[in-house]
Protein backbone atom coordinates (compact mmCIF):
# COMPACT_ATOMS: atom_id res chain seq x y z
CA UNK A 1 0.00 0.00 0.00
CA UNK A 2 1.77 3.19 -1.34
CA UNK A 3 1.25 6.21 1.44
CA UNK A 4 1.59 9.73 -0.08
CA UNK A 5 2.63 12.10 2.29
CA UNK A 6 3.10 15.87 1.97
CA UNK A 7 6.50 17.20 3.36
CA UNK A 8 7.22 21.00 5.09
CA UNK A 9 9.86 22.66 7.15
CA UNK A 10 9.58 24.83 10.23
CA UNK A 11 11.56 28.04 8.44
CA UNK A 12 13.92 28.02 11.96
CA UNK A 13 16.69 26.85 10.33
CA UNK A 14 16.65 30.06 8.29
CA UNK A 15 16.92 32.31 11.74
CA UNK A 16 19.76 34.06 11.00
CA UNK A 17 21.20 32.25 8.13
CA UNK A 18 19.14 32.81 5.39
CA UNK A 19 16.26 35.55 6.50
CA UNK A 20 16.09 37.10 2.73
CA UNK A 21 12.63 36.01 1.10
CA UNK A 22 14.88 35.57 -1.60
CA UNK A 23 17.20 33.25 -0.55
CA UNK A 24 15.22 30.84 2.20
CA UNK A 25 12.63 30.48 -0.74
CA UNK A 26 15.40 29.11 -2.97
CA UNK A 27 16.39 27.05 -0.47
CA UNK A 28 13.40 25.46 -0.08
CA UNK A 29 12.48 25.09 -3.63
CA UNK A 30 15.93 23.76 -4.52
CA UNK A 31 15.21 20.76 -1.81
CA UNK A 32 12.12 19.97 -3.63
CA UNK A 33 9.54 21.06 -0.36
CA UNK A 34 6.56 22.66 -0.90
CA UNK A 35 4.88 23.51 2.76
CA UNK A 36 6.80 25.52 4.89
CA UNK A 37 5.90 26.62 8.37
CA UNK A 38 6.65 30.17 8.83
CA UNK A 39 8.21 31.68 12.60
CA UNK A 40 8.21 34.86 13.85
CA UNK A 41 11.42 35.44 13.92
CA UNK A 42 11.85 35.59 10.23
CA UNK A 43 9.68 38.47 10.27
CA UNK A 44 8.26 39.98 13.77
CA UNK A 45 5.21 41.75 13.71
CA UNK A 46 7.39 43.86 16.15
CA UNK A 47 8.42 46.10 12.82
CA UNK A 48 5.22 47.45 11.52
CA UNK A 49 5.79 49.74 15.07
CA UNK A 50 9.25 50.61 14.31
CA UNK A 51 9.02 51.49 10.61
CA UNK A 52 5.95 50.22 9.19
CA UNK A 53 6.78 50.92 5.65
CA UNK A 54 10.05 48.42 5.54
CA UNK A 55 7.40 45.85 7.13
CA UNK A 56 4.90 45.97 4.88
CA UNK A 57 7.76 45.64 2.21
CA UNK A 58 8.85 42.74 3.50
CA UNK A 59 5.76 41.03 3.49
CA UNK A 60 5.02 42.09 -0.38
CA UNK A 61 8.92 40.52 -0.74
CA UNK A 62 7.72 37.39 0.56
CA UNK A 63 4.26 36.81 -1.30
CA UNK A 64 6.44 37.56 -4.48
CA UNK A 65 8.90 34.70 -4.25
CA UNK A 66 6.51 32.33 -2.58
CA UNK A 67 4.58 32.64 -5.53
CA UNK A 68 6.99 32.86 -7.78
CA UNK A 69 8.26 29.68 -6.43
CA UNK A 70 5.33 27.82 -5.33
CA UNK A 71 5.62 27.65 -2.08
CA UNK A 72 2.70 26.74 0.33
CA UNK A 73 2.97 28.43 3.54
CA UNK A 74 0.66 26.10 4.92
CA UNK A 75 0.75 27.43 9.01
CA UNK A 76 2.71 29.66 11.34
CA UNK A 77 4.51 29.29 14.68
CA UNK A 78 6.45 31.93 16.92
CA UNK A 79 9.90 30.56 17.89
CA UNK A 80 13.16 30.94 19.53
CA UNK A 81 12.67 35.02 20.30
CA UNK A 82 9.03 35.01 20.86
CA UNK A 83 9.03 32.04 23.31
CA UNK A 84 7.93 34.71 26.00
CA UNK A 85 5.35 34.38 29.37
CA UNK A 86 2.64 36.12 26.31
CA UNK A 87 -0.94 34.99 27.90
CA UNK A 88 0.66 33.68 31.34
CA UNK A 89 2.50 36.78 32.51
CA UNK A 90 1.33 38.03 35.50
CA UNK A 91 0.35 41.91 33.92
CA UNK A 92 -2.72 41.86 32.24
CA UNK A 93 -1.21 45.04 30.42
CA UNK A 94 1.67 42.96 29.12
CA UNK A 95 -0.84 40.20 28.75
CA UNK A 96 -3.05 42.52 25.95
CA UNK A 97 0.03 43.97 24.18
CA UNK A 98 0.98 40.26 23.04
CA UNK A 99 -2.63 39.77 22.26
CA UNK A 100 -2.43 42.34 19.87
CA UNK A 101 1.27 41.16 18.88
CA UNK A 102 -0.80 37.66 17.71
CA UNK A 103 -3.32 39.89 15.77
CA UNK A 104 -0.49 41.34 13.50
CA UNK A 105 0.75 37.93 13.72
CA UNK A 106 -1.95 35.89 12.44
CA UNK A 107 -2.56 38.92 9.85
CA UNK A 108 0.48 38.39 8.36
CA UNK A 109 -0.11 34.67 7.98
CA UNK A 110 -3.56 35.70 6.27
CA UNK A 111 -1.88 37.19 3.69
CA UNK A 112 0.92 34.66 3.21
CA UNK A 113 -2.17 32.18 2.59
CA UNK A 114 -1.76 30.16 6.03
CA UNK A 115 -4.71 27.98 7.31
CA UNK A 116 -3.10 27.35 10.90
CA UNK A 117 -1.01 29.39 13.50
CA UNK A 118 0.44 28.06 17.06
CA UNK A 119 2.75 28.52 20.11
CA UNK A 120 3.24 27.34 23.39
CA UNK A 121 0.60 27.43 25.27
CA UNK A 122 1.67 29.72 27.90
CA UNK A 123 4.89 29.78 30.55
CA UNK A 124 4.58 30.86 34.42
CA UNK A 125 6.43 33.07 36.18
CA UNK A 126 8.35 31.62 39.17
CA UNK A 127 5.95 33.64 41.36
CA UNK A 128 2.85 32.32 39.18
CA UNK A 129 3.42 29.00 40.01
CA UNK A 130 1.77 29.47 43.34
CA UNK A 131 -1.25 30.68 41.26
CA UNK A 132 -1.42 28.08 38.74
CA UNK A 133 -4.97 27.20 38.82
CA UNK A 134 -5.95 30.93 38.16
CA UNK A 135 -3.16 31.93 35.38
CA UNK A 136 -4.20 28.99 33.64
CA UNK A 137 -7.94 30.29 33.50
CA UNK A 138 -6.48 32.86 32.37
CA UNK A 139 -4.42 31.52 29.48
CA UNK A 140 -7.39 30.14 28.36
CA UNK A 141 -9.39 32.60 28.15
CA UNK A 142 -6.87 34.55 25.99
CA UNK A 143 -6.67 31.20 23.43
CA UNK A 144 -10.16 31.34 23.20
CA UNK A 145 -10.14 34.93 22.03
CA UNK A 146 -7.08 34.49 19.54
CA UNK A 147 -9.34 31.66 18.05
CA UNK A 148 -12.34 34.22 17.19
CA UNK A 149 -9.99 36.41 16.28
CA UNK A 150 -8.15 33.26 13.98
CA UNK A 151 -11.57 32.20 12.28
CA UNK A 152 -12.49 35.37 11.38
CA UNK A 153 -9.02 35.88 9.19
CA UNK A 154 -9.87 32.78 7.51
CA UNK A 155 -7.96 30.20 9.56
CA UNK A 156 -8.92 26.94 10.15
CA UNK A 157 -7.38 25.62 13.41
CA UNK A 158 -4.98 26.82 16.10
CA UNK A 159 -2.45 24.54 17.78
CA UNK A 160 -0.37 24.27 20.64
CA UNK A 161 3.13 22.99 21.68
CA UNK A 162 3.58 21.63 25.10
CA UNK A 163 6.44 21.15 26.49
CA UNK A 164 7.88 19.31 29.77
CA UNK A 165 8.62 22.30 31.75
CA UNK A 166 7.20 22.32 35.13
CA UNK A 167 6.50 25.94 34.28
CA UNK A 168 5.02 25.51 31.13
CA UNK A 169 1.52 24.22 30.84
CA UNK A 170 0.63 20.61 29.63
CA UNK A 171 4.31 19.46 30.64
CA UNK A 172 2.80 15.97 31.24
CA UNK A 173 0.32 13.63 28.97
CA UNK A 174 -2.11 13.73 31.49
CA UNK A 175 -1.70 17.96 31.23
CA UNK A 176 -2.04 17.79 28.08
CA UNK A 177 -4.98 15.94 27.47
CA UNK A 178 -6.77 17.95 30.55
CA UNK A 179 -5.57 21.08 27.90
CA UNK A 180 -7.21 19.85 24.93
CA UNK A 181 -10.60 19.21 26.74
CA UNK A 182 -10.68 22.36 28.00
CA UNK A 183 -9.68 24.56 24.90
CA UNK A 184 -12.55 22.28 23.29
CA UNK A 185 -15.11 22.58 25.75
CA UNK A 186 -15.92 26.37 24.77
CA UNK A 187 -18.56 28.67 24.73
CA UNK A 188 -17.74 30.43 21.44
CA UNK A 189 -20.57 29.81 19.22
CA UNK A 190 -18.98 27.73 15.37
CA UNK A 191 -21.26 28.69 12.46
CA UNK A 192 -20.91 25.99 9.93
CA UNK A 193 -20.99 27.10 6.31
CA UNK A 194 -22.85 24.40 4.02
CA UNK A 195 -20.70 21.99 1.83
CA UNK A 196 -19.52 23.24 -2.09
CA UNK A 197 -21.90 20.73 -3.41
CA UNK A 198 -25.83 19.82 -2.47
CA UNK A 199 -25.38 17.29 0.12
CA UNK A 200 -27.49 17.52 3.17
CA UNK A 201 -26.03 14.71 4.50
CA UNK A 202 -22.99 16.31 3.92
CA UNK A 203 -23.90 19.04 5.99
CA UNK A 204 -25.26 17.11 8.81
CA UNK A 205 -22.47 15.51 9.70
CA UNK A 206 -20.52 18.25 10.03
CA UNK A 207 -22.78 19.06 12.57
CA UNK A 208 -23.02 15.58 14.07
CA UNK A 209 -19.10 15.45 14.12
CA UNK A 210 -18.51 19.22 15.61
CA UNK A 211 -21.12 17.83 18.79
CA UNK A 212 -19.24 15.22 19.37
CA UNK A 213 -16.47 16.64 19.65
CA UNK A 214 -17.63 18.96 21.99
CA UNK A 215 -18.75 21.72 20.94
CA UNK A 216 -22.14 22.56 21.85
CA UNK A 217 -23.19 25.99 20.47
CA UNK A 218 -23.68 25.50 16.66
CA UNK A 219 -24.93 27.33 14.23
CA UNK A 220 -25.76 27.50 10.29
CA UNK A 221 -24.75 29.27 7.56
CA UNK A 222 -25.92 28.85 4.26
CA UNK A 223 -24.15 30.50 1.06
CA UNK A 224 -25.86 28.20 -1.81
CA UNK A 225 -24.55 25.62 -3.87
CA UNK A 226 -21.65 25.22 -6.62
CA UNK A 227 -23.92 24.44 -10.02
CA UNK A 228 -22.95 24.10 -13.35
CA UNK A 229 -26.26 25.23 -14.58
CA UNK A 230 -26.62 28.49 -15.89
CA UNK A 231 -28.21 30.88 -12.96
CA UNK A 232 -28.60 34.04 -12.70
CA UNK A 233 -26.67 34.32 -8.77
CA UNK A 234 -23.43 32.72 -8.78
CA UNK A 235 -24.53 29.81 -5.91
CA UNK A 236 -27.87 27.56 -6.42
CA UNK A 237 -29.65 28.83 -3.20
CA UNK A 238 -31.87 25.75 -3.22
CA UNK A 239 -33.96 26.78 -0.62
CA UNK A 240 -35.35 23.48 -0.09
CA UNK A 241 -32.32 22.22 1.44
CA UNK A 242 -32.01 24.56 3.25
CA UNK A 243 -35.86 24.48 4.95
CA UNK A 244 -35.38 20.63 5.30
CA UNK A 245 -32.14 21.16 7.32
CA UNK A 246 -34.02 23.97 9.37
CA UNK A 247 -36.91 21.83 10.08
CA UNK A 248 -34.58 18.32 11.45
CA UNK A 249 -32.47 21.00 13.93
CA UNK A 250 -34.74 24.06 14.65
CA UNK A 251 -33.24 24.85 17.81
CA UNK A 252 -29.97 26.16 16.08
CA UNK A 253 -29.76 29.68 14.61
CA UNK A 254 -29.80 30.13 10.80
CA UNK A 255 -28.40 32.48 8.94
CA UNK A 256 -27.86 33.25 5.11
CA UNK A 257 -24.91 34.83 3.46
CA UNK A 258 -26.74 36.31 0.48
CA UNK A 259 -23.14 37.79 -0.88
CA UNK A 260 -21.61 34.57 -1.29
CA UNK A 261 -25.05 33.44 -2.81
CA UNK A 262 -25.61 36.28 -5.13
CA UNK A 263 -22.15 36.94 -6.70
CA UNK A 264 -22.81 40.78 -7.70
CA UNK A 265 -24.38 43.55 -5.48
CA UNK A 266 -27.74 43.83 -7.68
CA UNK A 267 -29.09 40.57 -6.01
CA UNK A 268 -28.31 41.03 -2.44
CA UNK A 269 -31.40 42.32 -1.50
CA UNK A 270 -33.40 40.21 -2.98
CA UNK A 271 -31.88 37.26 -1.40
CA UNK A 272 -31.81 38.91 2.07
CA UNK A 273 -35.41 39.44 1.44
CA UNK A 274 -36.02 35.85 0.43
CA UNK A 275 -34.14 34.64 3.70
CA UNK A 276 -36.04 36.79 5.90
CA UNK A 277 -39.12 35.46 4.78
CA UNK A 278 -38.42 32.44 4.97
CA UNK A 279 -37.62 32.95 8.80
CA UNK A 280 -34.30 32.66 9.23
CA UNK A 281 -32.70 34.56 11.95
CA UNK A 282 -30.26 36.84 10.21
CA UNK A 283 -27.99 37.83 7.26
CA UNK A 284 -24.45 37.64 7.25
CA UNK A 285 -23.18 40.07 4.21
CA UNK A 286 -19.64 40.88 3.42
CA UNK A 287 -18.60 44.78 2.17
CA UNK A 288 -16.67 46.48 0.20
CA UNK A 289 -16.16 50.05 0.07
CA UNK A 290 -16.41 50.05 -3.91
CA UNK A 291 -18.14 46.92 -4.87
CA UNK A 292 -17.23 47.72 -8.73
CA UNK A 293 -13.64 47.13 -7.87
CA UNK A 294 -14.15 43.97 -5.54
CA UNK A 295 -12.65 40.74 -6.60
Amino acid sequence: MITENNIGINLGFANNRFPEPEVWTRIINEAGVKNVQFVADILNPMLKYYDKSYYNSQIEKTIKYINERNINISSMMTSSFTRVNHFSHPDKGYRDIWFRWFYDFLYMGSRFGAKSAGSHFGILTMESLGNYDDMYSITVEYWYALAKVAKCLGYEYLFVEPMSVDREFGNTIEKSEQLLIDLKDTDIPVLVKNPVNADLDLWIGALERLNRAGVKKLGVIHRGFSTFDKIKYRNDPQWQMAIELRSRYPELPFFVDPSHMAGHKDYILELSQRSLDLGFEGLMIESHCNPASAL
